[in-house]
């Protein structure tokens, strides 16, 4: 976060860094004091995301931030540094530095990549080619259920993560038993080429188009059809991965996003290509344990969203959890009393969840689902908000 004027650092940005002078952990910055100069360049150095201090003494420290030719090493706040703000003199992307080195988490060594969910981001594959070699993205997940990007990625070096099923993968779940059987048909053989091409992660969600149709007859009808997909493509080493998004109030459609309803899902299909996507930021909002969640479904999670949920206790106390408001609004990619965020502004304990990872066995990569109302407006605010989501992760 650049920010003009009085630097703020919010609690989610200060985890444990041990290395920072003492008086230097939350609260407001004092710029006229080493622990607040060194709370304002750990504040800024990944654009709101918590970074851990290294053990150089505070100019060194501060040099290595600063863009500024020379570093601005004595004073990082308003009135001194040209451009008038905290840090730094020059735009995100004029300050990125390239790198070949890849970015993982410190627990676990996981690959950090992202989705590219963002409609107005990119406006070819080779525009996120070149901001994941720049930034150390090492996987990218491929949105929209086509091939688009596929080759450009793969021939860049770098790896994709999962890449959506044809659209609409809903009618998956119609009731029509023609309807369903044509969209099984249209993914095989989208899956069958693309795994010959060493894709082999697809990744869906159990939406149920017609919320009057009652959840176990949806039920019923995904299994048909996930089971029918799951022996068609069962030679390729292809595998599947449910994304537990409840759906859309007022109904939340969506099958496969509680436990009861995961499990009900895999021992329906009863075939070991069909898993999870682990988002703690759904479990999360619907007041499920994750990190139990991760336990209780260890050999069924394939990939992973790093995705965090913010719980917003003054709402909480004004809408409560069951009827929508009266006068206020819900919040963008949320509701009215939480609201999805990058990794770190939420409640989710990442280290633990990490750790519950690397225990279970998981190797594949922390894909960042960037759905924060904070970090959407623009392309400069999205790389931003990638770049504050990695640098959070790469010490959790």
């Amino acid at each position: 976060m650049v920010a003009t004027g009085e630097p703020r650092i919010s609690k989610y940005m200060i985890g444990d860094f041990g290395a920072l002078p003492e008086g230097s952990r939350g609260g407001t910055a004092d710029p006229s004091s080493e622990a607040g100069q060194a709370r304002i360049a750990v504040a800024n150095l990944a654009g709101n995301a918590c970074y851990a201090a290294t053990s150089l003494p505070l100019p060194e420290r501060l040099a290595t931030l600063c863009p500024c030719s020379p570093p601005n090493t004595t004073r990082q706040f308003k009135g001194q540094c040209p451009a008038q703000t905290v840090l730094p003199c020059r735009s995100l992307s004029e300050r990125r530095p390239e790198t070949s080195r890849m970015a993982t988490t410190r627990t676990g060594s996981f690959p950090i990549g992202f989705r590219n969910n963002v409609p107005h981001w990119g406006e070819t594959p080779a525009d996120a080619v070149r901001f994941m070699h720049q930034e150390g993205f090492e996987t990218i997940d491929l949105a929209g259920g086509t091939d688009q990007g596929v080759g450009e990625v793969l021939d860049a070096g770098l790896t994709i993560g999962t890449i959506d099923l044809v659209e609409p993968f809903s009618d998956m779940l119609e009731a029509d038993a023609g309807t369903r059987r044509a969209c099984v048909e249209r993914n095989t053989a989208f899956i069958t080429d693309l795994a010959a091409r060493g894709v082999k992660t697809f990744f869906t969600v159990m939406f149920a188009p017609d919320p009057s149709v009652p959840r176990p007859t949806a039920l019923g009808y995904a299994i048909e059809s996930y089971g029918a997909l799951c022996e068609a493509v069962g030679s390729t080493g292809a595998r599947f991965v449910i994304e537990g998004w409840p759906g859309p109030a007022p109904h939340h459609p969506c099958l496969a996003c509680t436990p009861e309803s995961c499990r009900a899902m895999l021992d329906g299909v009863g075939h070991a290509a069909l898993g999870l996507n682990f988002d703690p930021s759904h479990l999360l909002r619907m007041g499920i344990n994750p990190e139990r969640f991760v336990d209780d479904f260890a050999d069924r999670i394939y990939h992973v969203h790093a995705k965090d949920t913010e719980i917003l206790t003054e709402d909480l106390y004004a809408y409560g959890t069951l009827q929508p408001g009266t006068t206020g609004q819900p919040r963008e990619f949320g509701g009215h009393h939480w609201r999805y965020c990058i990794p770190g502004h939420g409640v989710a304990r990442w280290t633990h969840l990490l750790q519950k990872l690397t225990t279970i066995g998981y190797s594949g990569p922390m894909s960042i689902e960037l759905e924060d109302e904070n970090f959407y407006a623009s392309p400069d605010r999205w790389e931003a908000g990638l770049i504050a989501a990695r640098d959070f992760l790469i010490h959790a």
